[in-house]
């Protein structure tokens, strides 16, 4: 499986979740993932919390800094970012193979 990352608004980010030949899935679909300060890097304490389910997909929190997202019937999930968080960060996505997928940094302001 594969994804990609957007950023359509300041504090929204839009994921697209691919099969292996990088054609966007036409089912539900369920990955965590995680906010770090580098590619790959590591947990940002606390900033599950800061994340929120948007309009497609859905957001379960796993303790205070991951998330299990869960795609539309389309493989597209939007997270809302609060603005509590400040900085530039990369949204992790562990993947079922247990890969990474790191998006490019995504820069928040106050």
């Amino acid at each position: 499986m594969n994804a990609t990352f957007t950023q359509p608004l300041p504090r929204v980010v839009a994921i697209q979740l691919q099969d292996a030949n990088r054609a966007n899935i036409t089912e539900r679909a369920a990955v965590h993932c995680y906010l770090s300060q580098k590619q790959a890097g590591p947990i940002v304490e606390g900033a599950a919390c800061a994340i929120s389910g948007g309009t497609r997909g859905l957001a379960v929190a796993v303790g205070r800094e991951a998330l299990l997202l869960v795609s539309d019937n389309k493989g597209a999930i939007d997270l809302a970012i609060s603005d509590t968080v400040a900085g530039t960060f990369h949204l992790n996505l562990i993947m079922p193979d247990g890969s990474v997928l790191t998006s490019d940094a995504l820069t928040f302001s106050k």
